[in-house]
């Protein structure tokens, strides 16, 4: 019983032990892991499996390729572990404020990486452990472990950046999304601090209240984008999750019931190609009045001054009065030329809460001299109740429209759009190098509040589809050269 209760007294003191002595077991995952938690700016980050990638592809399968491509990741793999995945971290949002790359790669032998590099002709440095160079905005170095590459605009210390991040890598591990994102597979895996960006966005934010900084802090709290990108048997697929708080998502990106009868507002037939917004515009707006207030301005700066002042006299309700917030356009067949947009294609705009506003805007841009006259002269408008129709003039289809099987969330999701390409070429004499659409099915993407998916199928699901995609471009190629030599 003594036993028993010692025991009981002692493993809170062990687990605590534990958790205090984690040691960060130095790796390309565990470096990243720590800059991110030590450095507040970095907004994005992720990995991406290159020799996967090109396994996927195929590429060691084509000696014209894999004498150049794999003579050279052979000769990289002697001092760098390209079977695992390389680790990034994007600090700024642009330019202006002095973006900085970190990308970090796990070590196999640092003899063997010295000697490669210095076979391409350049001379490290020697500081403590580090190996290192630098010459413009890029510097690399590595020790026994890690390779850690910085890219930086301006002038900076290399070598104290370098030093700097080296220290940093070794410390605390981050916890929570971050980690779960790092730990996410795929061939491509990222993650964005929505959190960060806000902080981050100071033209946007600047002229908030304490309060509304307060608040919007509060919302965007552990806020991320999580991505991740597979090449699979017969499919791409781009599946992006948004990991913030359900009042986040309540006032700013809102699902609504599926529009109705959308099907009836559009024609012309088979569709091949749609496109479809579904969401919530008050509550949008409001978002954008309450903690983007410079939004409007900023937007109206490269207005015309006709659209300048209807802007301005709208207020601060200017997309709810405007729009509804449900848009459709779906192009369909018979075209016979090109690509072109502005043949045969149907669509509608629903109205605001000023039910004349929109139909108002559309006369005047029909009659007036403007901008919109190039549009116009190619574009018919209809105003219906509740919403605005479009098409092409010179389309005389009349048919309900008809969406493909692969259209299945068109107007019930927020945002939708597709490409149907069994139909697609069937209405086009595809150049050369676009008959690959030939070897697709078709293209999604889908939106919703809680997550965005990218899906690209092709016709064949037994064979990886980036291998698809290189073995067209490998026969076309080689089909160029086998003409050129009669």
């Amino acid at each position: 019983m003594k036993l028993h209760l010692k025991s009981l007294f002692l493993l809170p003191l062990l687990l605590l032990f534990v958790a205090c002595g984690k040691k960060n077991d130095l790796s390309a995952e565990s470096a990243i892991s720590a800059i991110i938690a030590k450095n507040e700016k970095i907004i994005s980050f992720g990995h991406v499996s290159p020799l996967e990638i090109l396994n996927k592809a195929g590429i060691q399968k084509i000696p014209q390729i894999n004498l150049l491509v794999g003579a050279q990741l052979a000769l990289w793999q002697k001092g760098i572990d390209l079977e695992r995945p390389i680790y990034y971290a994007i600090e700024g949002l642009d330019a202006s404020q002095q973006l900085t790359t970190y990308g970090v790669i796990n070590v196999k032998n640092k003899d063997s990486l010295n000697d490669v590099i210095s076979q391409m002709g350049y001379t490290l440095e020697k500081s403590n452990d580090l190996l290192y160079y630098q010459e413009n905005d890029v510097t690399f170095g590595f020790d026994d472990k890690i390779l850690i590459v910085i890219t930086k605009s301006g002038e900076y210390d290399g070598k104290s950046l370098l030093t700097k991040t080296f220290e940093t890598a070794k410390g605390d591990l981050s916890e929570g999304k971050v980690a779960d994102i790092l730990a996410q597979e795929g061939d491509f895996v990222s993650g964005m601090s929505i959190e960060r960006v806000f902080n981050l966005s100071n033209p946007i934010i600047g002229n908030l209240t304490e309060k509304q900084k307060n608040e919007l802090a509060d919302l965007t709290s552990d806020g991320y984008v999580q991505s991740a990108l597979t090449f699979d048997n017969g499919e791409m697929r781009l599946t992006s999750k948004n990991l913030y708080s359900e009042e986040l998502k309540n006032r700013f990106y809102t699902d609504k019931a599926p529009m109705k009868s959308f099907t009836n507002k559009l024609k012309g037939g088979p569709a091949w190609m749609g496109f479809a917004l579904n969401i919530d515009m008050k509550k949008t707006n409001d978002f954008i009045n309450e903690f983007a207030p410079n939004f409007f301005k900023e937007i109206a700066k490269n207005l015309s001054s006709e659209a300048k002042l209807l802007m301005l006299s709208l207020g601060d309700k200017a997309l709810s009065k405007l729009l509804s917030g449900e848009f459709a356009v779906v192009k369909t067949g018979n075209a016979t030329r090109t690509l072109d947009m502005t043949q045969n294609f149907s669509g509608f705009i629903g109205n605001g809460s000023d039910k004349s506003l929109l139909p108002m805007i559309m006369d005047i841009a029909a009659k007036k001299n403007n901008e919109f006259n190039d549009l116009t002269e190619k574009v018919q408008y209809t105003n219906r109740p509740g919403y605005v129709a479009f098409s092409a003039k010179e389309d005389t289809d009349n048919r309900p429209v008809k969406l493909p099987a692969c259209a299945t969330n068109f107007g019930k999701s927020s945002m939708y759009f597709f490409v149907d390409f069994k139909e697609m070429t069937k209405q086009f004499e595809l150049p050369k190098e676009l008959q690959i659409m030939r070897e697709f099915d078709h293209f999604i993407i889908d939106g919703t509040r809680d997550e965005t998916t990218i899906v690209l199928k092709s016709k064949n699901p037994n064979k990886n589809i980036l291998q698809q995609i290189t073995d067209f471009y490998m026969k076309m190629y080689l089909s160029g050269q086998n003409d050129l030599a009669y």
